[in-house]
């Protein structure tokens, strides 16, 4: 029924993908993940486009079959160059599931790396509080995971969507000594100027990353950044 409603009247190719992706979006957001990849597969069969295959790949990834978005991935990349415009982002997913799932041989890990990607389910299904809840169970249980300052920095976004920005800058201040510390750096910075309006003491968190930071990819951007509330 979804199938055919998507392509009636034959809609023009475009139409008909945005179409395709809306309802994709539509059964995520519903929490109805089986649904959506059986409607993605039908379609995509039918009317190949990369934009189907990424949403595929997603929702197989973020209702917690990372070995099978994995598997696309892989398909991709043997069907690719490393011009498309696409490339970058694939890449990155992939590297993020063969750094927090492949190569790990550790099983608890793995469930951990599982857990996180329910947890951004949640969250696209608009499920803040549910999300909530797992997250900080998931962090209290596996405290030495290597997922640690991903899932607090998560949590720390979570507290800002909910308005608890005392917490999330006590959260974000945790993990600056992790591999994350400029990006959290730059988000405290970007909390007191863009929320409590407090220009003086976001530069005072820019210029961390100007003087600790030189390496970061955030560099440039934050000194342009810099200059412009200076102006």
């Amino acid at each position: 029924e979804l199938y055919h409603a998507s392509l009636s009247n034959n809609p023009h190719s475009e139409l008909k993908k945005k179409n395709v992706l809306r309802i994709a979006d539509v059964l995520i957001a519903k929490g109805d993940d089986k649904k959506s990849i059986t409607f993605l597969d039908s379609v995509y069969k039918q009317y190949p486009s990369p934009q189907i295959k990424n949403k595929l790949i997603e929702v197989h990834l973020f209702s917690g079959n990372p070995d099978t978005a994995l598997v696309l991935l892989d398909k991709i990349f043997s069907e690719i160059n490393s011009m498309s415009n696409q490339f970058n982002d694939l890449m990155e997913i992939r590297d993020m599931i063969n750094f927090y799932y492949k190569e790990v041989d550790d099983d608890d890990e793995k469930n951990v790396f599982k857990e996180f990607l329910k947890i951004e389910y949640l969250l696209k299904q608009r499920k803040i509080y549910e999300a909530n809840q797992k997250l900080e169970f998931v962090i209290n249980n596996n405290k030495s995971s290597k997922l640690i300052p991903i899932l607090s920095l998560r949590k720390a976004l979570i507290l800002l969507t909910i308005k608890q920005y005392d917490l999330a800058l006590i959260e974000i201040n945790r993990l600056e000594k992790s591999n994350l510390a400029d990006k959290c750096i730059i988000l405290s910075g970007q909390i007191y100027e863009q929320i409590f309006k407090d220009n003086e003491k976001a530069l005072e968190y820019y210029m961390r990353i100007i003087n600790n930071y030189s390496d970061s990819i955030y560099f440039e951007p934050i000194r342009y950044h810099i200059r412009k509330i200076k102006t």
